[in-house]
């Protein structure tokens, strides 16, 4: 009933829903336009069937951890929320782009300076992130996009926040929560 409702869902609170972008292991991204602000955004939606209480906790540390991230290279969160037909969500910038794999795929090989760019991004990102005691699980040539930005291209954002996992460390102040993505 749940994943009938996905199909056939045309709005989500502030958002409507126009098509299906994609499915993962935590749930399925939506393209959407927040219906006040004329903006564009992606809806991830918790998977029906993973609707529990271990899952709805896991989304919703994968969604704060996102939101204290701030680099220009991380996906940025806008928003969070539960339909009243209890389904999870989260709102976050549409990209348009190519994922770092489909580019690999398809022009090979790289200039050593381009390829350059891309990691020096993605390591500035790492390193907010760790920073803030956070660390990307997953990360991957698929989970990398290149997008444009105003005239700057080859833009990185690092994406899907979706392994979220904490763990307890020992530090010379004692126990401390450490966040892993």
């Amino acid at each position: 009933t749940h994943r009938r409702r996905l199909r056939s869902m045309s709005r989500l609170g502030q958002y409507r829903v126009d098509r299906e972008l994609g499915r993962g292991a935590m749930g399925v991204v939506y393209q959407a336009q927040h219906l006040l602000l004329q903006r564009p955004a992606a809806l991830k939606i918790l998977a029906p069937d993973l609707v529990d209480a271990a899952s709805r906790a896991r989304f919703e540390r994968e969604v704060r951890l996102a939101a204290k991230l701030q680099h220009p290279s991380v996906v940025q969160v806008y928003d969070f929320g539960v339909t009243a037909e209890g389904l999870f969500f989260y709102a976050m910038e549409l990209l348009d782009g190519i994922t770092v794999r489909d580019l690999i795929s398809n022009h090979a090989p790289l200039s050593p300076a381009r390829a350059a760019d891309i990691v020096r991004q993605v390591a500035q990102a790492l390193r907010e992130a760790h920073g803030k005691r956070i660390i990307h699980r997953d990360l991957a040539p698929a989970n990398l996009m290149l997008t444009v930005r105003g005239e700057t291209y080859d833009v990185v954002k690092v994406l899907d926040f979706g392994l979220v996992k904490r763990i307890r460390t020992v530090d010379q102040g004692g126990p401390k929560l450490r966040a892993v993505l």
